[in-house]
């Protein structure tokens, strides 16, 4: 049977994504078409008929990947919706920024500072989580009697067991790892799987070199860990992904 909604198709698995469901948002993804934003459009329709339940496009974004912005102004009214641009922010959080920059995490270091303070701090996380220690302020620093080594240290070597953030990070990464393995038939692992594997050699995890983004990030940073001079990476027992 034909589809009516034609998804974005990934990979040469046959994997095609056409919408995603987050709390009460859902997000449509689509081969960009007039038919096929038209037939999203009474796609809607029919489910609020179904339901009683309305979408408001009114309050809904199109946007166009690669796609030049008069042209999804265009689409949008055909459809009444609001033409959107990239980036954007989505439940607090940039979508289609370049998050490898420093400055597309500001906002994550504001919230961090109002939380902690009203002091005024530099962009690194560890320097608030001092002066909120020390008692410092932007009129003053006071002196830190001991160092921070110590202080992240475990209770159990003398120190306050405070993670550090590098470390957190990185554990944090790590478990992605450890969650491709489990989650089996999980729709994000389906995707990197697709995107990914190359079907070459015996990999934790399946990470295409040539390609850029976070997954390349993820595999690297786990890839270089050592634990008493000796590799994690060589720790795990590498599959085949297929």
């Amino acid at each position: 049977m034909r589809s009516v909604v034609k998804g974005i198709k990934i990979g040469c698995d046959g994997l095609v994504v056409s919408h995603l469901l987050y709390a009460d948002d859902c997000i449509v993804l689509g081969e960009w078409s007039l038919d096929n934003i038209r037939n999203i459009a009474q796609v809607f329709k029919v489910f609020n008929i179904c339901s009683s339940l309305k979408i408001h496009l009114g309050k809904s974004n199109l946007f166009g990947i690669g796609i030049g912005g008069n042209e999804v102004i265009a689409m949008a009214k055909e459809v009444n919706c609001t033409a959107g641009s990239l980036p954007f922010k989505h439940l607090g959080v940039w979508i289609g920024a370049n998050m490898n920059r420093v400055a597309n995490w500001n906002f994550l270091v504001d919230i961090f500072e109002t939380r902690l303070s009203k002091w005024r701090a530099s962009s690194l996380l560890e320097s608030i989580m001092r002066k909120f220690l020390w008692g410092s302020s932007v009129s003053g620093r006071k002196i830190h009697w001991v160092s921070w080594d110590v202080i992240a240290s475990p209770k159990s070597m003398g120190g306050l067991g405070i993670s550090r953030l590098r470390n957190t990070n990185v554990a944090l990464l790590s478990k992605w790892v450890w969650r491709y393995k489990t989650e089996i038939n999980s729709l994000w692992r389906l995707v990197i799987k697709a995107i990914h594997d190359t079907k070459r050699g015996w990999n934790h995890i399946p990470m295409n070199k040539y390609l850029p983004g976070t997954l390349k990030n993820i595999v690297n940073c786990v890839e270089a860990q050592k634990v008493k001079g000796i590799s994690l990476n060589s720790m795990l027992r590498g599959q085949r992904t297929s």
